[in-house]
């Protein structure tokens, strides 16, 4: 009789195929498990969890949209929704797929893309990404000033090649090749130079430029690039360039993200302030500055060039996260915002440059002022006035208060307060040059508003009045200062800095 044994082991075959299957399951299940760890839709907002997109605008819808290596995602304005699209045709160099090396083009009637530094253009239409230049990557001009007008993209300026670029190239769209648009041969250039702050009046057909960084000496050995504070405008069909001024050092941006050209206005992010976003009106001489973080207070991301849709009157705004509990290196969140809630939270708003014949227009309006108010304070006025001319340096600095004409002078120069700054510092004199918390905002209340707006109304006000009387003066001390009550520290009291009390003189 034979006995019959049975065994727990497994047959190696059996157990091979058993593994192959089990890991190849996993992987399958892995895939959706994956994707969502690195890109997830939401509603108005997309996370991604890696830095390898670029942002543009759909040329017929206008909603905005977010290219990634295997699909790209689109925002509905309606639902408020992302949704995954995928690629019909996908041309795009997987290499320029980062933040800062697509540069999205707003044209009228299409969506374009230009390679950073010149050379591939590239085409969203009907779901595909299509290349449509016939050059080659030209890394010649990093950093340029890029714009459309007249069925061409332009690139100015720029970095490569070891060197700072003066010139600028077309490129056209019915003749999909570059060219260099030559300038008048009589013109000033300006220097040459990359990341500038720059905005096109196409009205005008005017090409604003402002500082950015170069080299006022390539040729000199060991010579390093340094920021630079003129502004200039080019007119295209001139090609002509007309220096208009410099930079005031109080409003020297540096460091920044490319502009966005909207309206008469470009917006950037200044890298050394991520959380604020800029506005400059370069033909008005404006500059402004907007809060810009979002209800989790993740500030706006410095390095990504923010997208506008015309269509829909909203900025395409890319915020840095924190490292979450996946631990993925970077967390960037994408949100569409309403232009006009932006510019809500104004932080300030000053002149950008001085006009280049600035000095002369101001001494002719300084004779100007000084005639009138000579005709009208008479001789009193006319011997205080020539007391502060005569002031030597390394005095206290003397100011004196008329309170007939309603102006502030400091030594030879009004300070140009507006009248609400003039109701507030003579309201700070007929109280023994100190308000409490509610004068103050008597005193600046503009009808009926509600609490918060009156707030907001009293630290505007205070803000511009120190910065315009900083920026006269040239004074490192505020002008007016904030002191809290040791024992109550909700309780407030607001007083003209005891170190220009003693040196203003009052005229009634």
């Amino acid at each position: 009789m034979v006995r019959k044994v049975h065994s727990n082991s497994i047959d190696p075959t059996t157990a091979l195929r058993y593994y192959l299957c089990t890991g190849f399951l996993c992987f399958i299940l892995s895939i959706p498990f994956s994707a969502f760890a690195q890109e997830l839709a939401g509603k108005n907002t997309l996370t991604l969890y890696h830095n390898q997109f670029s942002t543009g605008v759909h040329p017929v819808t206008g909603h905005f949209l977010v290219f990634t290596q295997s699909k790209y995602y689109e925002l509905d304005d309606v639902s408020g929704t992302w949704s995954a699209h995928a690629y019909k045709k996908n041309q795009l160099d997987s290499t320029l797929l980062r933040p800062g090396n697509l540069l999205y083009v707003p044209t009228p009637n299409g969506s374009y893309y230009l390679q950073n530094g010149g050379g591939a253009v590239y085409a969203f239409r009907d779901s595909s990404l299509i290349r449509i230049d016939q050059s080659f990557p030209h890394r010649n001009q990093y950093g340029g000033a890029f714009f459309f007008h007249d069925e061409k993209i332009y690139l100015y300026g720029g970095y490569g090649f070891f060197q700072h670029k003066p010139y600028m190239t077309e490129f056209s769209l019915n003749n999909p090749q570059w060219y260099v648009y030559g300038y008048d041969p009589q013109t000033h250039i300006p220097a040459a130079r990359n990341n500038m702050m720059y905005h096109l009046n196409a009205d005008e057909q005017n090409l604003y430029i402002a500082e950015g960084r170069g080299n006022k000496h390539p040729a000199v050995n060991g010579s390093q690039s340094e920021y630079f504070r003129d502004v200039w405008v080019f007119n295209l069909p001139r090609r002509k360039w007309k220096k208009l001024g410099w930079i005031s050092s109080s409003t020297y941006p540096r460091d920044h993200s490319d502009p966005l050209m909207i309206g008469n206005k470009s917006y950037f992010i200044n890298l050394g302030q991520a959380k604020l976003l800029y506005a400059v009106d370069l033909k008005n001489n404006t500059i402004s500055g907007y809060s810009a973080t979002d209800n989790q207070n993740h500030r706006i991301n410095g390095f990504i060039r923010p997208v506008y849709g015309s269509k829909l009157k909203k900025m395409l705004l890319t915020y840095s996260a924190p490292d979450d509990m996946t631990q993925h290196k970077a967390t960037f969140i994408l949100k569409a915002t309403s232009l006009k809630e932006l510019e809500h939270n104004i932080v300030f708003t000053q002149r950008l440059y001085y006009p280049k014949y600035w000095a002369t227009l101001g001494i002719l309006l300084l004779v100007a002022i000084f005639l009138t108010i000579l005709i009208l304070a008479g001789r009193r006025f006319m011997v205080q006035y020539w007391r502060l001319a005569r002031h030597k340096p390394g005095q206290s600095p003397t100011f004196v208060l008329d309170t007939k004409s309603r102006m502030l002078f400091h030594q030879d120069r009004i300070v140009p307060f507006h009248d609400e700054h003039m109701d507030l510092i003579l309201a700070f004199w007929q109280n023994g040059w100190g308000l409490t918390n509610l004068k103050l905002l008597e005193v600046v209340r503009a009808g009926q508003e509600s609490q918060e707006a009156l707030k907001k109304r009293k630290a505007r006000v205070l803000d511009e009045v120190n910065q315009q009387f900083a920026y006269t003066t040239q004074s490192y001390e505020p002008f007016i200062i904030e002191v809290k009550d040791q024992n109550d520290r909700r309780y407030k009291e607001y007083l003209i800095n005891p170190v220009y009390i003693s040196s203003i003189h009052v005229l009634e």
